[in-house]
């Protein structure tokens, strides 16, 4: 008898067994439902994003006055520019990190950094008129009126904008020579819509959290709802240019979702509309 149920005991322990297995082979698929619902706004981070959080993380552990995280001028008259310095360095070593760019030249190191397998001086070149485009040269393109561009997808309306996407804008008076043309911005998150001050008839705002490099960061800080949509490059003694994180404020056709203008920030008393600063966006793949 005790033979009986020492087998059935062990036929149980097999069937137990089976059914765990089971469920562990399900797993994985449960496991994937949460990512699957994570919404637009917030991710997941595409691999140049992800490294411009690895560059900048690094260097926000730094004091700005070390001086390894600045915004690159232009430099004086019958002087060689100095060219861009963006260095990853190793784990656990701020110091080893370096930012020196421009805006344009940011986001272009940023991906030459993240897809060597295509980001090349001679893709740029070939795509985009130069080894390390501006801002209206980025613009340009990303507007599909001139021609496909690998890898980049031309973004027309807000509802469209996504995590990672690139946002371009060209000066409308800029000068011939003029080495700032506009401004170009990494899409971090979308903040949802905004409806403080500043509001255009016909247009929606949206609080858009950037990574960009920039000689006047974005806000003023305490002022009106600053502290809802900050900048890692302000704090109460001023403001620090360099690469950062930031918020814009994006303005886009209440019906129709099309982009229609900018405020730099929250709290900037200016909106730009596009025939000022024509904007142009692009997803990154």
């Amino acid at each position: 008898m005790s033979r009986v149920t020492t087998r059935r005991a062990v036929l149980s322990a097999v069937a137990g067994a089976a059914s765990a297995a089971v469920m562990v082979g399900a797993a994985p698929a449960a496991s994937a439902v949460p990512r699957d619902g994570v919404s637009a706004p917030y991710g997941p981070f595409p691999p140049h994003l992800l490294e411009a959080e690895q560059l900048l993380g690094y260097l926000d552990l730094l004091v700005w006055e070390a001086g390894n995280n600045q915004y690159r001028y232009p430099a004086p008259p019958g002087q060689p520019n100095v060219p861009d310095q963006m260095t990853w360095g190793g784990p656990g070593d701020p110091a080893s990190y370096r930012n020196l760019a421009q805006c344009a030249s940011f986001q272009t190191g940023l991906l030459k950094h993240s897809y060597p397998q295509w980001a090349t001086d001679g893709f740029f070149a070939q795509y985009f008129g130069s080894t390390s485009p501006q801002a209206w040269q980025y613009h340009r393109m990303f507007t599909g009126r001139h021609g496909a561009v690998p890898h980049f997808t031309p973004v027309s309306t807000i509802d469209d904008l996504q995590v990672g996407d690139l946002i371009a804008l060209d000066d409308k008076d800029r000068k011939p020579g003029d080495t700032d043309t506009g401004h170009m911005m990494l899409v971090r998150r979308r903040g949802g819509t905004y409806h403080g001050v500043g509001e255009q008839a016909g247009s929606t705002q949206h609080a858009v959290q950037v990574v960009d490099c920039t000689k006047t960061p974005h806000g003023v800080y305490g002022v009106g709802d600053y502290s809802s949509y900050p900048d890692s490059r302000i704090t109460k003694s001023g403001a620090w240019p360099g690469g950062g994180f930031g918020h814009l404020m994006l303005y886009a056709d209440t019906v129709t979702g099309a982009f229609t203008g900018i405020r730099w920030s929250v709290n900037s008393s200016v909106f730009n509309p596009i025939t000022e600063r024509a904007i142009a966006a692009a997803h990154v793949s």
